[in-house]
């Protein structure tokens, strides 16, 4: 059970911002959480908690992640590349890793994995 209120934003942001026709013909899709940028959001908002730690010191700001969404649509390879500290790391992570499958990324019609990078923010109850 969640005690404390948890305001965060969230920002994504992939490598390959939209689905592009190459010049030879090639066609890309970016991988892609299903359901959409809300349900991702809304997975986040009812699985995130903010630690303990954290809230005790008031700590704020942002987590940027990147992962790895494989040609099964599974998340793999989650890395912190700039944290907080004092949980938020462990728990913006752990919040990554419990995703659902996304649809894949596709190259001519075919999975492929892609990169993808995400940007958690926790902010304290005002």
């Amino acid at each position: 059970m969640k005690t404390i209120l948890l305001l965060f934003a969230l920002f994504f942001n992939q490598m390959n911002a939209q689905n592009l026709d190459g010049p030879d013909g090639t066609e890309v899709r970016n991988a892609e959480f299903v359901g959409g940028h809300q349900q991702m959001l809304d997975f986040i908002a009812q699985n995130l908690n903010y630690p303990l730690n954290a809230s005790a010191r008031h700590v704020e700001g942002s987590v940027i992640l990147t992962l790895t969404i494989d040609p099964a649509g599974v998340v793999r390879d989650v890395k912190v590349r700039s944290g907080l500290g004092q949980g938020c790391d462990e728990e913006a992570r752990r919040v990554v890793e419990t995703m659902p499958k996304w649809k894949p990324a596709l190259l001519n019609g075919k999975p492929i994995a892609s990169g993808k990078t995400l940007r958690i923010d926790f902010f304290m109850p005002r």
